[in-house]
Parts: structure tokens; C-alpha cells; sequence
């Protein structure tokens, strides 16, 4: 299994100072095309993401995450 650790930057709606990775998790799960959790890492709040357990593996999956990650972060930038 490979976990992949992000958070959001601190001048995002998702900055780990006020618990961005709960509110960055909850939007990218929000599209339905894929699922990460919130976590703590060195006290500060990010995301974690399995990129490779048994249910993966299919072609296009880096695009789809890829598409994801880029509408989740144009929403932020609009809202802001």
C-alpha cells in the first residue's frame, strides 16, 4: 500500500492551520470519483491518500485524480 500525505497551502480555503485537511478531504470526496481521509501529520491537518490497494489499478486512474485535485483547487480559488 502507498499513502500519500498533502495538505492545502496556508493562503488556500484548505490551510492546515484551521483544519483545511478535513474541509480538503470532505471536497474531494464530494466529486464521488474518489475517497481520501483527513489526518494529523506533525500536528498540523492533511489529507492521506492510498494510491495503490487492491481495488486500483485501472488505466486512467492518475487522470481522474489529477482532474479531481485541479476542480477541487478551482473551486477554492473562485471562492476566495
Amino acid at each position: 500500500m502507498n499513502i500519500v500525505l498533502f495538505r492545502g497551502s496556508s493562503r488556500s480555503l484548505f490551510s492546515s492551520a484551521d483544519d483545511g485537511g478535513a474541509k480538503l478531504s470532505a471536497a474531494i470526496n464530494a466529486s464521488r470519483k474518489m475517497y481520501v481521509t483527513a489526518t494529523k501529520w506533525r500536528g498540523q491537518s492533511a489529507v492521506r491518500l492510498a494510491v495503490s490497494n487492491w481495488r486500483s489499478g485501472g488505466e486512467g486512474e492518475l487522470d481522474i485524480i489529477k482532474k479531481v485535485l485541479q476542480e477541487v483547487a478551482g473551486d477554492a480559488t473562485t471562492h476566495a
